[in-house]
């Protein structure tokens, strides 16, 4: 709808329209000088300008199938399409509201869009509110800045971990996430920061190799597939250096781990632990309890643990630790301990034993 008055101002005015489809572009990271612009002086009869208005202004557009992209110099920093969107002038402003609709953020999964509102500024967008689903029960909203430098809030309950994983882990740990997280994009360019804290709940880990064989050494089957009540920590992720401090992970009754890591460009992993286990997984384990798990605290027996090597092959420093306590513990007291161990167990101490005896008794 056209309003013929305002032509008398100097200005083509649509006072609303509806659409099919819409495709906007907003780019960011770039100076944004005000200019000139033309029909913006104050207002003139036709007969002074000539009889054609020389500026267009739009009251209120309806897209029923939109697309909104915010472009930054190093590339593309989040794109909703599919949406019903509505874009209203307030001023010098724009508000614009969306409903349903497909989120892509760089670095995050795909989310569906259940609501948002947002302003467009002096080349700025503001996001005020959005709320998204990721999966069946999992809920994010978000907000942000999007100019030169941009800053975006997440919040999220009771999504799957999977998507954020590592290729390799998302076979071995299974769960859902809640938390907060802040993603800036700085100004210069460089690259993405993210910072937050997180909360793991109904987790399990399985398929891990090195927890395997510490279930068949301890003859305790719970480490093959462990349920993780309780995992928490709080995270910073700069381009691609990942490191996660004050981490607590726990299968209550059988292990705790405290501490925290470092996951490097490549995978490369290094993290300082404590780990308590229960007193009864180490009862077939001679010498664990005299030289390495030597502290108790909560119903745990706790050492130190050191980890390194990458995500799909790790390395730890306990499982050596163990072997050469073994060692000295049956040499100490003679085979008889040998013959009180579980089979499996025995096994794996004489193992241990071919090896480390001849090296303990130089």
């Amino acid at each position: 709808m056209i309003d013929w008055r305002a032509a008398w101002g100097g200005a083509w005015k649509v006072n609303s329209i509806e659409i099919l489809e819409l495709d906007v572009v907003l780019q960011g990271g770039e100076s944004h000088t005000p200019s000139k612009v033309e029909g913006t002086d104050p207002p003139q009869t036709a007969a002074k300008k000539g009889w054609l208005p020389q500026r267009f202004e739009l009251g209120f557009l309806r897209a029923v199938q939109g697309t909104v992209s915010l472009n930054r110099q190093g590339g593309q920093t989040l794109a909703l399409s599919k949406s019903v969107l509505t874009l209203e002038s307030k001023g010098s402003s724009y508000e614009l509201t969306a409903t349903g609709g497909l989120l892509d953020v760089a670095n995050l999964p795909q989310m569906s869009l259940e609501s948002a509102h947002a302003r467009v500024s002096d080349g700025v967008f503001f996001l005020t509110h959005s709320a998204f689903h990721l999966d069946d029960s999992g809920k994010l909203n978000a907000s942000g800045e999007f100019g030169e430098g941009s800053t975006m809030q997440i919040s999220g309950t009771d999504v799957k971990i999977t998507p954020f994983l590592n290729p390799d882990w998302q076979t071995k740990l299974t769960g859902r996430l809640s938390g907060d997280a802040v993603i800036v994009w700085p100004k210069d360019q460089g690259p993405s920061s993210t910072t937050g804290k997180f909360v793991l709940k109904d987790g399990r880990l399985e398929n891990v190799p090195l927890l395997a064989e510490v279930a068949k050494f301890t003859s305790s089957p719970q480490f093959r597939r462990m349920p993780l009540q309780n995992v928490s920590g709080n995270f910073q992720k700069d381009g691609d250096v990942l490191t996660v401090t004050d981490f607590v992970g726990e299968s209550k009754g059988l292990m705790r781990l405290e501490g925290g890591f470092e996951v490097r460009d490549g995978g490369a992993l290094s993290g300082t632990f404590r780990v308590g286990v229960s007193p009864q997984v180490l009862q077939w384990v001679p010498g664990s309890r005299e030289k390495v798990f030597t502290e108790n605290r909560d119903g745990y027996v706790w050492t130190d643990l050191l980890v390194g090597g990458t995500l799909e092959q790790p390395t730890e420093n306990l499982s050596a630790r163990l072997a050469l306590a073994m060692g000295e513990q049956v040499i100490d007291q003679g085979t008889q301990i040998l013959k009180d161990l579980p089979a499996g167990t025995r096994e794996g101490v004489k193992g241990v034993l071919d090896v480390l005896t001849p090296l303990l008794s130089r």
